[in-house]
């Protein structure tokens, strides 16, 4: 069965390069980056846009999900604002063109831990 691995997490949290890992250890997978599917300067959230990278994102993800040589895919994905909205549209859409798959989501968050200045005795 194909498995949809989805790291969702804020921007700069380390999603891409996690997803490159995965790649590099995991025979027979694809990595996605969501950013190639979105790429357009300015980005302006309008209904014709926000549709447009709804279709990349599956088309792009569904094709993968077909591909016989491919068993896992990776897709980093930040789920703040309209992006939600996306992404549940593509979710629901590659339910419906790639059959049965597993999915996968994992939350990458950052921690912050404070170091103070060593003490000095």
């Amino acid at each position: 069965m194909k498995t949809l691995v989805a790291i969702f997490g804020p921007n700069g949290v380390g999603k891409s390069t996690v997803c490159g890992k995965l790649l590099e250890q995991t025979p027979q997978s694809a990595y996605l980056d969501a950013e190639w599917c979105r790429m357009i300067n300015p980005f302006p959230f309008t209904p014709c846009t926000l549709d447009l990278v709804a279709r990349n994102m599956t088309d792009l993800l569904a094709n993968y999900l077909n591909c016989p040589e491919i068993r896992t895919v990776f897709f980093p994905y930040g789920l703040h604002g309209a992006r939600r909205e996306i992404w549940e549209r593509v979710l629901t859409a590659l339910r419906e063109r790639c059959g049965e798959f597993r999915f996968c989501p994992i939350l990458l968050l950052l921690s912050l831990i404070h170091i103070s200045e060593p003490t000095r005795l």
